[in-house]
């Protein structure tokens, strides 16, 4: 059964279908149910493209496709009104990029302590007693950070990430952001 296919194969898209339709508006694209659109293949052609960008800068699509067609498109008929002709059907094919992103990550850092008790360029000593600043050179450090991101998991392009740091000095630090477009809370009609 084909249905079965498309449906199972439109359940495996995280994005909500009303996110769409709000972001297509957003963009100038109307949508069906309306009064014929004034719109020229031109008009219709500028807004899918600040569409597509919209989305892209989500950062939650590898692409984002989206094809204009007329109704007549399939139909040869040239008895069509001028309303008809004016309709077009908006085809948006969207490909996502995997919803989470996993980094770990450490490093040695090092900190030039040679100038510690030097004025003027001249070795005058130090705080650890004498002119072996130079000698000390650089003492490394411990650097580690890990982050998890989730992205697209709503269904609206929203982005959670959770980091965990610690930094040179041993001090350790979490941060944990959710980033959810407002047209997410608005009702569904």
């Amino acid at each position: 059964d084909s249905g079965g296919t498309n449906k199972s194969k439109n359940d495996s898209i995280r994005t909500s279908r009303e996110f769409i339709n709000a972001r297509l508006l957003e963009a100038g694209l109307p949508l069906g149910g309306g009064a014929p659109s004034k719109l020229t293949l031109g008009d219709h052609s500028v807004a899918a493209q600040r569409f597509i960008s919209d989305l892209e800068g989500t950062g939650c699509y590898d692409s984002v496709q989206v094809h204009i067609g007329n109704d007549q498109d399939n139909n040869d008929d040239d008895d069509a009104s001028p309303e008809q002709q004016q309709m077009f059907d908006v085809t948006v094919r969207l490909k996502e990029k995997k919803w989470y992103k996993i980094y770990i990550g450490g490093g040695v850092n090092s900190e030039d302590l040679s100038s510690l008790g030097t004025s003027g360029g001249a070795s005058t000593g130090n705080a650890f007693g004498g002119g072996a600043g130079a000698a000390l050179g650089a003492l490394p450090k411990l650097q580690f950070e890990s982050s998890l991101s989730a992205s697209n998991l709503t269904g609206f392009a929203d982005m959670s990430t959770a980091l965990y740091s610690v930094d040179q000095t041993g001090a350790s630090s979490f941060r944990f952001t959710h980033d959810r477009p407002l047209c997410s809370w608005l009702p569904k009609q």
